[in-house]
């Protein structure tokens, strides 16, 4: 670190370390476990929905999930399709079916976070021999910041820096509503 970086981070009285990230970083998740209804359904998801994900772009059989941070403990299954239990504060993903897809535009709200209730009800036949989950879902109608939940999943337009969020208002609650 050079004698300028020490100094600021002095100054902005941060704790600098070489090898340590500073006390005030959020950890990033990077091995997500999964809500699969299958082998979860005993326990509902509860959290935050943080994000949609497209996987398998290129692929002739891409999707999408939604990235949720619990606010409850639930079943999971990881890598090794084991199921576990996931802790409040974890990051997990649920598989962005069509039957979930009416939540997917609070997932993409810029400022703020909402959160859902979620838990399979029954497995329902559908053409071509596959089956589909239907769900027993909600939604909060309060809303939280983004900024405060999770601000690793913010969204700046390109070439806008964090000024742009701590000149913006990310405090005000946002309701939902539903057409």
């Amino acid at each position: 670190m050079s004698q300028a970086q020490a100094k600021a981070a002095t100054k902005n009285n941060t704790t600098v370390s070489e090898d340590a990230a500073p006390a005030d970083f959020i950890s990033v998740s990077q091995d997500r476990k999964v809500y699969n209804a299958d082998l979860c359904k005993d326990k509902p998801l509860r959290g935050y929905l943080l994000d949609s994900i497209q996987f398998g772009e290129g692929s002739d059989r891409p999707f999408k999930m939604f990235l949720v941070k619990l606010t409850a403990p639930t079943l999971v299954v990881d890598r090794e399709k084991k199921v576990t239990t996931a802790q409040v504060g974890d990051e997990v993903l649920i598989v962005a079916t069509y039957a979930l897809r009416a939540i997917e535009k609070l997932a993409l709200n810029p400022q703020f976070v909402f959160e859902i209730w979620c838990k399979p009800i029954s497995k329902d036949p559908i053409p071509g021999g596959n089956d589909v989950w239907r769900y027993d879902l909600k939604v909060s109608p309060r809303s939280a910041s983004r900024m405060e939940i999770a601000p690793q999943t913010l969204s700046l337009p390109e070439g806008a820096g964090f000024a742009a969020l701590e000149q913006s208002n990310h405090t005000e609650r946002a309701a939902v509503t539903f057409p």
